[in-house]
């Protein structure tokens, strides 16, 4: 794979040019891109339509993030955002600020709240809601090497921001999805 390697201070450029960017986020592979970038949701459309098992989730940092992508945010979500040790995704009805094209079949918006402290500073510096979906291998779960990764999504990536070691071996679990109705209603989609 002879993808460019870039830096933290070089990607908001890059995402909001429609950039796939590979990188670990809580110790998981990932492609990140800006998900209000249409013509970077599209690409993720059009992958999806051969990959099935991809799936994707608007990176989450802090409260206001989540308001900014969110029109109403039901109160357990604030309770399982703020206590979650690990990472979560919700589904949540109401995205906005984001590419319609990234809303499931229900209208709802993934939502996953990032624990590791370095990905939750470099967040904070880019203005975007990023949207991430995890490298998975040719099985469908989330790849462990770089080189394990989907070989039609690695072609897909535009650059790799510097993965601390490329050799090392990354989760290869998959996070538990919970849907939540307005009126709390609580979904477990995947454990």
């Amino acid at each position: 794979m002879s993808t460019p390697v870039i830096q933290p201070a070089e990607c908001l450029a890059k995402l909001k040019d429609g950039a796939w960017i590979l990188t670990a986020i809580d110790d998981v592979l990932c492609v990140i891109f800006d998900g209000r970038n249409e013509e970077a949701a599209k690409r993720f459309i059009n992958l999806k339509s051969e990959i099935d098992e991809l799936e994707y989730s608007v990176l989450i940092d802090s409260d206001s993030r989540l308001n900014k992508v969110v029109s109403t945010v039901p109160s357990i979500a604030w309770d399982l955002m703020d206590t979650a040790t690990k990472p979560l995704i919700l589904l949540l009805s109401g995205g906005q600020q984001i590419s319609k094209s990234l809303l499931n079949h229900a209208g709802q918006l993934a939502i996953r709240k990032v624990i590791d402290d370095t990905t939750v500073q470099w967040m904070r510096r880019w203005p975007i809601p990023l949207a991430a979906m995890p490298l998975i291998d040719e099985d469908g779960f989330p790849a462990g090497l770089v080189e394990e990764g989907e070989p039609v999504v690695l072609e897909a990536v535009d650059y790799i921001l510097n993965l601390p070691d490329p050799n090392r071996t990354y989760v290869t679990k998959t996070i538990p999805i919970i849907s939540l109705g307005a009126e709390n209603e609580v979904k477990i989609v995947r454990s």
